[in-house]
């Protein structure tokens, strides 16, 4: 269907629409060798996750759009636009998801973001994708990733930036091995202001507690306290337990020492 004006766009979405002449949508796929799956978005935390080819600009985006059945009063659009500025205006980065602009369609504020044509790093640990090749080549792999992820939470910090939700769901993957990081604005992230010109990864950047993931916690967001960006320091940790584990096996984040206590004894908890 061809939607060639805002009072037409629907909010759900379907491969083949066209959106005001722009944005052409595609199916997504899923899964990873046998388990490869055709879909008409992929479901996130947040919402639907549409893949439109960009017309003018001659490549896909990432469309992020709230589920049908959540409604979005004035007030919490305006503060849902103000926190996603966050995420634009952190300046490019080769381990950061590049967040380009919001737009109003359908009804709801909708996201448009580089899209990853390799699924998210949760998706590499549950297919298994992660550890395929021989030892070394899966501890590679792991240590490669991980300070991929480490060099966009950095970057994102020094750019006054907390993400409060870091998790292998929020760290996207290309075929070529990139990781980057996502969701910067839509997972309780705050921006800092008011910073010193002199930054030091010493530095510490108060931000006050929002949304989280309980599997991937701090302790300083279980207990509720202010944070710093030694929150998402704690959750990148965990991230990396979670690769070498195989998988999440534990409840809250902030348990994760105890986790790793059980790794380092007995080894991974989940076959892979």
């Amino acid at each position: 269907m061809n939607y060639p004006s805002l009072e037409t766009v629907p909010h759900e979405w379907n491969p083949g629409d066209v959106i005001l002449d722009l944005y052409e949508v595609q199916p997504v796929t899923e899964g990873h060798l046998e388990t490869l799956t055709e879909k008409r978005f992929h479901e996130g935390g947040f919402g639907r996750v549409y893949k439109v080819w960009h017309r003018s600009w001659q490549r896909h985006l990432a469309v992020k759009c709230p589920k049908p059945t959540v409604s979005i009063s004035q007030e919490a659009r305006a503060a849902f636009k103000r926190e996603c500025e966050t995420w634009i205006n952190i300046n490019l980065h080769p381990n950061v998801t590049a967040c380009h602009y919001i737009r109003d369609l359908g009804g709801s504020p909708r996201v448009f973001s580089e899209y990853a044509d390799a699924g998210t790093l949760a998706d590499w640990i549950v297919s298994g994708r992660l550890y395929e090749g021989e030892d070394i080549a899966i501890e590679k792999r792991i240590l490669d990733l991980s300070i991929q992820f480490a060099w966009g939470l950095h970057h994102a910090h020094e750019s006054g930036v907390i993400h409060q939700d870091v998790k292998s769901l929020n760290a996207l993957m290309w075929k070529n091995g990139t990781l980057k990081v996502t969701d910067f604005g839509i997972g309780g992230t705050r921006f800092v202001s008011n910073q010193t010109e002199h930054k030091h990864f010493t530095q510490t950047l108060m931000v006050t507690s929002g949304s989280m993931t309980p599997s991937h916690c701090s302790p300083e967001q279980l207990a509720g306290k202010k944070l710093d960006r030694r929150t998402d320091m704690w959750s990148w940790a965990v991230c990396i337990l979670e690769m070498y584990n195989g998988g999440v096996t534990w409840i809250s984040g902030a348990a994760a020492d105890n986790a790793l206590e059980s790794y380092l004894e007995y080894g991974p908890a989940i076959v892979t």
